[in-house]
């Protein structure tokens, strides 16, 4: 095990999984190396590849071998969580992007903040004495100590006043200040602004569509507009043959 081995496996353990093209970005010149240095790893039992039923990079996640190696974090081995592997990979991309915007911000990733809250809410006993409450999915740091909180929807929530929920949450929140929401739908985003808008928090929310650019995995589209009606033009000849 290597300096560099012990920062990947906790960088996989902070956001829970990682592709071999993200690990490649951060700790490698070329995608090729990366991989082999993976691929060591997962020889050795620290990682282990998660199935995707895809073609995209080989996702990893640590293992409970891994998560002992760096037990400095306090951050178990995750349990694998198909569902939310398309949301939580583009939340590394765009923390990646935002970081790029701002060198000299840092990033507390969402089981990092849970890990946090569970600390607060257990006793001198290690009992919990309450559940987990909101989090972001992930929280930009700037270099003044401004907190601001980062939101991901790649697809709109089926109870639609969980968003309502949501901004009033964030409404009585004084550690954020501001809120960045990532919504590739233009639909979810026209009606983020209005709620933002009715519960004047449209100071402190930005709305915007993923950053264009980005390694997204298949299916995921920075951008999507609903088709616009279009209006056919019909010659009299042509309506004549029809």
């Amino acid at each position: 095990m290597t300096e560099r081995d012990l920062e990947i496996l906790g960088e996989v353990l902070r956001w829970g999984q990682l592709t071999t093209r993200q690990i490649a970005r951060w700790f490698f010149d070329h995608p090729k190396t990366a991989t082999n240095r993976v691929t060591v790893l997962v020889s050795l039992g620290y990682l282990k590849t998660i199935p995707i039923p895809w073609h995209a990079p080989a996702i990893v996640t640590a293992t409970p071998k891994g998560a002992r190696a760096r037990s400095d974090l306090h951050l178990p081995a995750r349990l694998h969580a198909p569902g939310r592997l398309l949301h939580d990979l583009t939340v590394v991309e765009i923390a990646a992007w935002l970081l790029d915007q701002d060198p000299t911000a840092t990033w507390i990733t969402e089981r990092e903040l849970l890990r946090n809250q569970l600390r607060e809410v257990r006793d001198l006993d290690g009992r919990l004495r309450g559940g987990p409450g909101r989090r972001p999915d992930g929280v930009l740091i700037r270099k003044n100590g401004q907190w601001e909180a980062v939101e991901v929807e790649l697809t709109a929530k089926r109870d639609r006043t969980e968003y309502d929920r949501k901004l009033v949450w964030y409404l009585g929140q004084l550690d954020y200040r501001r809120v960045h929401w990532f919504v590739p739908s233009a639909t979810l985003r026209e009606r983020l602004v209005r709620l933002a808008h009715q519960i004047r928090l449209e100071g402190v929310m930005h709305v915007a569509p993923l950053p264009p650019g980005l390694d997204y995995l298949p299916g995921i589209k920075w951008d999507r507009r609903p088709p616009h009606a279009v209006q056919l033009v019909v010659s009299n000849k042509e309506r004549d043959l029809l």
